[in-house]
């Protein structure tokens, strides 16, 4: 049940977009009951930003899963949140300031996410093949968005040991950190680093 004015976002886990624990490949469409008038059309990605938008009444939503493709079928996972009351959990895993977390990546995106304050200025920086100490395997880029509207902070990025990619927060919340390969073959360890 949708409640006129409220701002939601619809967000799914699958094979082609997620966390890499889905087989299915799915598409999602979401209508109000009441009269059948999309409020989003077939979309086939949405775990990174999710799919928003504000309930021009109060009724109720419903979501259509279809597979992708014929070779579609697998498990899949969704979930929807008032992004004001009731927002989406956080994906990917919590990093602490001034401390490198280190991983490895072979397909998946991975997503890190810590607390940004407003007016304070942050650097993000990642220890690769590309660009590092020379201890590690993957080639990775990294992406940074606001959690609470999906806004980028800084673009899909390759390099980021020497210099990072530094911004001054905007307002207070949760930044979120995506990682994904450089290429196909790009498989192996890195770092990623924030203060």
């Amino acid at each position: 049940l949708a409640t006129s004015g409220t701002k939601y976002t619809v967000r799914w886990n699958d094979s082609y977009q997620g966390d890499g624990t889905k087989t299915g490949d799915i598409s999602v469409t979401a209508y109000w009951y009441s009269d059948n008038i999309n409020i989003f059309t077939t979309t086939d990605s949405g775990y990174t930003n999710g799919i928003s938008f504000t309930a021009s009444k109060t009724g109720y939503v419903m979501l259509r899963v279809n597979r992708y493709g014929s070779g579609g079928n697998g498990s899949y996972a969704i979930v929807y949140g008032d992004m004001d009351a009731n927002p989406l959990p956080l994906i990917g895993t919590s990093i602490s300031a001034r401390q490198w977390t280190p991983n490895t990546i072979s397909a998946a995106s991975q997503y890190y996410y810590f607390l940004a304050t407003s007016g304070t200025k942050y650097t993000v920086r990642w220890n690769d093949i590309e660009q590092g100490d020379g201890t590690k395997t993957g080639d990775i880029v990294v992406s940074a968005y606001w959690y609470s509207d999906s806004i980028n902070i800084f673009p899909t990025t390759d390099s980021g040991y020497t210099a990072g990619q530094g911004f001054t927060a905007s307002k207070t919340g949760y930044v979120i950190l995506r990682v994904n390969r450089y290429g196909s073959g790009s498989n192996g360890s890195y770092a990623l680093f924030y203060e």
